[in-house]
């Protein structure tokens, strides 16, 4: 069989030549998605089956194959009911499509059901091509429909289709890309049977927002102290710089045009040794006030609300590491891990208001995400709403020194992210541990504790994402203390 221009190839055309070459001729080297990546995939799919029951008297071919699918989408589209998965075939052209609608007598409705909250660029590129295909198999399409997730519903008591989802008519849009569609879908064409990869092209870094190998590639390829390293740069911007031969943070220049935090990172380049401004972390030190609280949470964000009063991608805390470090350096560590099924939030927010004292300074690792959580909850639980403003008035955030550049290390590459700030400030690291970031501890919650899948070791598995959350704050703990022996020399 010949090789098929599918609708996700064709998104992947529209990003990277070189990437719809190797999806279609080289397969195995496409790495497989990681553990947080791969529950973002069943998320999606979770939303697609539910989104099936909104509409009544469908007929699913999700269980179909290939050309058995396309053989029941030829006699289901006879009955003029809504059909999920229909599958279309036409030259080397093939989609399935999320939801068909009839619409009148003989025209359909597509609809492409999307986990997003809102509209994106490439659903419509998405529904062109689907169109593309199904007119040329001869169906007369009426409307093109986007199926979102309402991020405002929250939920009370039975989940309701009706109002988690909302659509958009994207008639105008589609048939303006349509045009495009012929020309695309036969360069793509070409592409997938030359017999080398095109060439991946810089201005590709710039496309697409889904995972790309040869970005990856490309990174990681990068030499230390590249370019592509300086603070929130944005990637026009390193990408003109890199054509015109400055590859190398060093090697930028100093005119006005170049943003003080770069000249940092070019002077800490240069050196080889990181830059500190001892006023500016001293102020921010004596803002503190003891005993400090270094607080973390970990969340979980479904796309569908699984518990009364949360909505779509609501972040659900499940988990917190406090550590309690008082003015003689003496420390005390506080934990909460929900590990049933049920609604996290009020055996873990009773269990911080039992931890955190009337008086100190809540230290947090960019302090909006833990301040929100807080914030929310107090809306959804009253009586809280007093301990809630008393604890977001005395919040502050250990990420400021490092954002506001009062320090800076050249291995921090351009990152604020604590994962890259603890290496340079301690000798601690989260290489090695079984849960050593927020997505693993995210997707290992909602498989084995939210969805109840059975694990070879329960009790290890706790174990596993207490530990990892407690890092958190005991790298916080460390982080502060180097930053007030950077005061003292």
């Amino acid at each position: 069989m010949p090789k098929l221009l599918t609708k996700s190839k064709f998104l992947n055309g529209l990003d990277s030549e070189a990437l719809l070459w190797r999806v279609v001729n080289q397969p195995e080297t496409i790495p497989p998605p990681g553990a947080f990546a791969q529950q973002i995939f069943e998320s999606g799919t979770e939303v697609g089956l539910l989104a099936q029951q909104y509409f009544e008297e469908g007929i699913d071919l999700t269980p179909f194959d290939f050309l058995p699918n396309i053989r029941q989408t030829r006699l289901a589209l006879r009955n003029r009911k809504p059909i999920f998965e229909a599958g279309f075939l036409t030259g080397r052209f093939y989609v399935r499509v999320d939801i068909l609608i009839p619409s009148g007598k003989e025209e359909w409705d597509i609809i492409e059901v999307k986990s997003s909250t809102k509209l994106k660029e490439t659903h419509i590129h998405d529904l062109a091509f689907q169109r593309f295909v199904l007119e040329k198999c001869g169906l007369k399409i009426n409307a093109t429909r986007v199926m979102l997730v309402n991020n405002q519903y929250i939920r009370q008591g039975e989940l309701s289709t009706r109002d988690l989802f909302y659509f958009e008519e994207v008639n105008e849009q589609v048939s303006e890309f349509l045009h495009q569609v012929p020309a695309l879908a036969q360069n793509m064409l070409a592409v997938m049977d030359q017999p080398v990869c095109p060439e991946f092209r810089l201005e590709d870094l710039t496309k697409g927002e889904y995972s790309n190998v040869f970005k990856d590639e490309f990174n990681a390829a990068l030499p230390k102290g590249s370019v592509f390293e300086l603070y929130r740069g944005q990637k026009k911007k390193l990408i003109e710089l890199w054509s015109s031969g400055i590859h190398l943070i060093k090697d930028l220049p100093t005119d006005e045009q170049t943003p003080d935090k770069h000249l940092i990172q070019r002077e800490a380049a240069i050196s080889g040794k990181p830059y500190a401004n001892p006023e500016q972390i001293r102020a921010f030190i004596e803002g503190l006030e003891y005993p400090i609280y270094h607080l973390d949470f970990e969340t979980f964000n479904p796309a569908i609300p699984p518990f009364d009063g949360t909505r779509p991608y609501m972040q659900i805390p499940f988990q917190y590491s406090l550590h309690i470090e008082q003015a003689d350096g003496t420390i005390e560590h506080r934990e909460h891990l929900h590990t049933a099924s049920t609604d996290p939030r009020k055996a873990l927010f009773s269990q911080l208001h039992e931890d955190i004292g009337p008086q100190g300074t809540i230290l947090s690792f960019y302090e909006t995400f833990e301040k929100s959580r807080i914030t929310e909850w107090a809306s959804a639980a009253p009586e809280y709403h007093i301990w809630a403003e008393d604890l977001t008035a005395r919040m502050q955030d250990l990420l400021t020194p490092f954002k506001q550049f009062y320090y800076y290390h050249p291995d921090q590459q351009g990152s604020c992210s604590i994962k890259k700030v603890l290496p340079v400030m301690s000798d601690l690291s989260y290489k090695g541990m079984a849960i050593s970031n927020g997505g693993e501890a995210l997707s290992a919650y909602v498989k084995h504790f939210v969805n109840n899948q059975p694990h070879d070791d329960n009790e290890q598995l706790i174990k596993d994402m207490l530990a990892y959350c407690e890092l958190d704050t005991w790298a916080m703990v460390m982080i502060l203390r180097r930053l007030g022996e950077l005061t003292e020399n």
